[in-house]
């Protein structure tokens, strides 16, 4: 038999400020992850949606995130994600070691990670509601496609140049991005989504 865990993040809002209708969607979810108050959520709200979910038997999980309360903004703290991913890519083509490349590998990979995602949040915010979901999987779903060629495209290049050059041209991408995040896409910051 097949089961299927339909999750969803709540506790999102803060204080007398509600984000959505919590007590609605647990009761589609069989699994929530709770906003840990960085980004959102504070104390009583964490309290509330426990108590929600205890009630209706659902699983509960952890949503953690940068400390956002303010409304600091998704493209700067996408473009912090970007930054570090083009020098962990660099720091990671000069390693050595197979220790400090483990442990590289997975900084690096965190930065990566973390672009990937929020370039997927970033660019679905310019989509209306109706349309947001699918655009954010088209999406992500391109830059999965397009990175795949990596494991193609790095060992051509390493061979024609060298490993760390291989490497260091993803920096290059991620720059590239970067300045693409500066001039193309807008900053929704307290824009109401449509």
């Amino acid at each position: 038999m097949t089961i299927i865990d339909l999750n969803c993040d709540l506790g999102e809002g803060f204080g007398a400020w509600e984000m959505g209708n919590d007590a609605a969607m647990i009761d589609l979810a069989t699994s929530v992850n709770i906003a840990c108050g960085f980004h959102a959520g504070d104390a009583d709200i964490m309290r509330h949606t426990v108590e929600l979910a205890k009630a209706r038997s659902v699983s509960i999980g952890a949503h953690p995130g940068y400390r956002d309360l303010h409304g600091f903004g998704r493209r700067p703290v996408f473009m912090i994600w970007q930054i570090g991913a083009a020098i962990m890519v660099i720091v990671f083509s000069q390693l050595t070691s197979p220790y400090v490349l483990l442990i590289g590998g997975a900084v690096m990979g965190f930065f990566i990670n973390g672009m990937l995602g929020g370039l997927g949040a970033l660019m679905s915010e310019l989509y209306p509601t109706a349309a947001r979901a699918t655009a954010q999987n088209v999406l992500f779903n391109l830059g999965r496609g397009v990175g795949g060629f990596g494991p193609f495209v790095v060992p051509i290049l390493a061979a024609q140049y060298s490993f760390p050059i291989a490497i260091a041209l993803l920096a290059i991408i991620y720059v590239i991005e970067l300045v693409a995040t500066i001039f193309l896409i807008p900053e929704r910051k307290g824009v109401p989504l449509e």
